[in-house]
């Protein structure tokens, strides 16, 4: 039996959308909340109406947390700010084709960095 799917492998061995972005309208950063797993993410977001235009994501951490963090940033641009916010651990983990059950953990980390960098790059405009 397979521990990883080919999505998990194929994101993990050539993560996407490491290059720094020109313009950062919101970043953040989350870390595991598995005490072992000193798993951390940190996705820098560009954004242009309500459309994430471009993503960056910089991961330090184990497979499944490395590959979440790909997929789920090459998966999101140009997507809606709505469409981001609503995609749910259990749609990242069945888009990946899964992950094992002791690393489901990981799959929140980059989930809860690319809510903090829309947090932060919607403020401004939820305040006015």
């Amino acid at each position: 039996m397979e521990l990883y799917s080919r999505t998990v492998v194929d994101h993990f061995v050539k993560p996407r959308l490491t290059e720094a972005l020109d313009r950062v309208d919101g970043s953040g950063s989350s870390n595991s909340v598995d005490p072992e797993c000193p798993d951390r993410v940190t996705m820098n977001v560009q954004i242009d109406g309500d459309r994430i235009v471009a993503i960056h994501q910089q991961t330090e951490g184990c497979v499944a947390t490395s590959a979440a963090a790909s997929f789920l940033a090459e998966r999101l641009q140009g997507a809606t700010i709505d469409d981001a916010r609503a995609l749910t651990e259990a749609q990242l983990r069945a888009a990946l084709g899964g992950v094992p059950e002791r690393h489901t953990h990981c799959l929140d980390v980059p989930i809860n960095a690319l809510a903090m960098a829309l947090d932060v790059a919607t403020a401004d405009r939820d305040t006015k």
